[in-house]
Protein backbone atom coordinates (compact mmCIF):
# COMPACT_ATOMS: atom_id res chain seq x y z
CA UNK A 1 0.00 0.00 0.00
CA UNK A 2 1.29 3.46 -0.92
CA UNK A 3 1.17 6.04 1.85
CA UNK A 4 0.22 9.54 0.72
CA UNK A 5 2.48 12.17 2.26
CA UNK A 6 0.96 15.62 2.82
CA UNK A 7 3.89 17.85 1.94
CA UNK A 8 2.33 20.95 3.50
CA UNK A 9 1.12 19.78 6.88
CA UNK A 10 3.11 16.80 8.05
CA UNK A 11 6.04 17.01 10.44
CA UNK A 12 8.77 14.60 9.34
CA UNK A 13 10.01 11.94 11.72
CA UNK A 14 13.68 11.74 12.64
CA UNK A 15 14.04 8.66 10.39
CA UNK A 16 12.56 10.58 7.45
CA UNK A 17 14.92 13.51 8.02
CA UNK A 18 17.86 11.11 8.24
CA UNK A 19 16.83 9.46 4.97
CA UNK A 20 16.64 12.82 3.19
CA UNK A 21 20.09 13.76 4.49
CA UNK A 22 21.50 10.32 3.63
CA UNK A 23 19.37 8.54 0.97
CA UNK A 24 21.40 5.35 1.42
CA UNK A 25 19.50 4.82 4.69
CA UNK A 26 16.42 3.85 2.66
CA UNK A 27 15.24 0.34 3.45
CA UNK A 28 13.32 -0.06 0.17
CA UNK A 29 14.51 -1.92 -2.89
CA UNK A 30 13.18 -3.91 -5.84
CA UNK A 31 14.47 -6.82 -7.86
CA UNK A 32 14.60 -7.11 -11.64
CA UNK A 33 16.02 -10.29 -13.07
CA UNK A 34 19.03 -11.14 -10.92
CA UNK A 35 19.70 -7.53 -9.85
CA UNK A 36 18.47 -5.58 -6.82
CA UNK A 37 18.05 -1.81 -6.94
CA UNK A 38 17.49 0.57 -4.04
CA UNK A 39 14.57 2.99 -3.99
CA UNK A 40 16.08 6.23 -2.74
CA UNK A 41 15.38 9.93 -3.00
CA UNK A 42 16.79 10.89 -6.37
CA UNK A 43 18.92 13.96 -7.07
CA UNK A 44 17.28 16.71 -9.09
CA UNK A 45 19.13 15.66 -12.25
CA UNK A 46 17.29 12.33 -12.17
CA UNK A 47 13.97 13.98 -11.28
CA UNK A 48 14.43 16.15 -14.36
CA UNK A 49 15.03 13.08 -16.55
CA UNK A 50 11.84 11.51 -15.19
CA UNK A 51 9.84 14.70 -15.75
CA UNK A 52 11.02 14.82 -19.36
CA UNK A 53 9.71 11.28 -19.79
CA UNK A 54 6.36 11.75 -18.04
CA UNK A 55 5.25 15.26 -19.07
CA UNK A 56 4.74 14.52 -22.80
CA UNK A 57 2.72 11.44 -21.85
CA UNK A 58 0.52 13.46 -19.49
CA UNK A 59 -0.03 16.07 -22.21
CA UNK A 60 -1.14 13.31 -24.59
CA UNK A 61 -3.55 11.89 -22.00
CA UNK A 62 -5.01 15.38 -21.68
CA UNK A 63 -5.95 15.33 -25.37
CA UNK A 64 -8.33 12.41 -24.68
CA UNK A 65 -10.71 14.63 -22.69
CA UNK A 66 -14.15 14.85 -24.23
CA UNK A 67 -13.49 12.10 -26.75
CA UNK A 68 -15.20 8.76 -26.90
CA UNK A 69 -13.18 5.57 -26.66
CA UNK A 70 -13.93 4.92 -30.35
CA UNK A 71 -12.56 8.35 -31.36
CA UNK A 72 -9.38 7.72 -29.38
CA UNK A 73 -8.89 4.32 -31.06
CA UNK A 74 -9.46 5.81 -34.51
CA UNK A 75 -6.80 8.46 -33.88
CA UNK A 76 -4.04 5.88 -33.45
CA UNK A 77 -4.41 4.66 -29.89
CA UNK A 78 -1.92 1.87 -30.57
CA UNK A 79 0.88 4.44 -30.75
CA UNK A 80 -0.28 5.94 -27.44
CA UNK A 81 -0.14 2.52 -25.77
CA UNK A 82 3.34 1.96 -27.17
CA UNK A 83 4.42 5.39 -25.90
CA UNK A 84 3.03 4.54 -22.46
CA UNK A 85 4.98 1.28 -22.26
CA UNK A 86 8.14 3.06 -23.48
CA UNK A 87 7.69 5.75 -20.80
CA UNK A 88 7.43 3.11 -18.06
CA UNK A 89 10.61 1.40 -19.27
CA UNK A 90 12.45 4.74 -19.53
CA UNK A 91 11.28 5.69 -16.01
CA UNK A 92 12.62 2.40 -14.61
CA UNK A 93 15.80 2.72 -16.66
CA UNK A 94 16.39 6.16 -15.14
CA UNK A 95 16.18 4.68 -11.65
CA UNK A 96 18.19 1.52 -12.37
CA UNK A 97 20.96 3.09 -14.44
CA UNK A 98 21.87 5.33 -11.51
CA UNK A 99 22.97 2.24 -9.58
CA UNK A 100 24.05 -0.10 -12.37
CA UNK A 101 25.42 1.33 -15.61
CA UNK A 102 25.23 -2.08 -17.30
CA UNK A 103 21.42 -2.13 -17.50
CA UNK A 104 19.70 -1.12 -20.72
CA UNK A 105 16.12 -0.26 -21.57
CA UNK A 106 15.91 -3.56 -23.45
CA UNK A 107 17.16 -5.49 -20.40
CA UNK A 108 14.54 -3.79 -18.23
CA UNK A 109 11.71 -4.50 -20.68
CA UNK A 110 12.76 -8.16 -20.74
CA UNK A 111 12.78 -8.42 -16.93
CA UNK A 112 9.53 -6.78 -15.78
CA UNK A 113 5.84 -6.94 -16.47
CA UNK A 114 3.50 -3.96 -16.47
CA UNK A 115 1.77 -4.90 -13.20
CA UNK A 116 5.10 -5.10 -11.34
CA UNK A 117 6.29 -1.74 -12.66
CA UNK A 118 3.57 0.40 -11.03
CA UNK A 119 4.46 -0.32 -7.37
CA UNK A 120 8.11 0.54 -8.13
CA UNK A 121 7.15 3.80 -9.81
CA UNK A 122 4.78 4.73 -6.98
CA UNK A 123 7.42 3.96 -4.33
CA UNK A 124 9.96 6.13 -6.19
CA UNK A 125 7.48 9.01 -6.41
CA UNK A 126 6.73 8.56 -2.69
CA UNK A 127 10.45 8.77 -1.87
CA UNK A 128 10.87 12.01 -3.76
CA UNK A 129 7.73 13.42 -2.14
CA UNK A 130 9.32 12.57 1.23
CA UNK A 131 12.25 14.78 0.27
CA UNK A 132 9.83 17.57 -0.62
CA UNK A 133 8.02 17.19 2.71
CA UNK A 134 11.20 17.43 4.78
CA UNK A 135 12.46 20.41 2.75
CA UNK A 136 9.09 22.15 3.09
CA UNK A 137 9.04 21.55 6.85
CA UNK A 138 12.43 23.20 7.33
CA UNK A 139 11.50 26.03 4.97
CA UNK A 140 8.38 26.71 7.05
CA UNK A 141 10.44 26.56 10.26
CA UNK A 142 12.95 29.05 8.82
CA UNK A 143 10.11 31.42 7.92
CA UNK A 144 8.75 31.24 11.46
CA UNK A 145 12.10 31.81 13.20
CA UNK A 146 11.98 35.65 12.95
CA UNK A 147 8.45 35.62 14.39
CA UNK A 148 9.34 33.63 17.48
CA UNK A 149 9.77 35.56 20.75
CA UNK A 150 13.36 35.88 21.77
CA UNK A 151 14.54 34.43 25.08
CA UNK A 152 16.25 37.27 26.99
CA UNK A 153 18.66 34.79 28.59
CA UNK A 154 19.95 33.68 25.19
CA UNK A 155 20.70 37.27 24.00
CA UNK A 156 24.29 38.51 24.09
CA UNK A 157 25.09 40.58 27.14
CA UNK A 158 25.81 44.18 26.12
CA UNK A 159 27.51 44.94 29.46
CA UNK A 160 30.64 42.86 28.69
Amino acid sequence: MVQIIDVKNEKPTQDQINEVVDPSLSQHSFKLGDKTFPVQILPISYEKKIALIVVPLLKKIGTFEGKTFWQIIQEGFEKDVEDGFDAIVKFLYTICSRYDQSVTEEWISNNICLADSFPIIMKQLEKNKLGDMVSNFFLQAARLMPLMPKNPESQPNSES
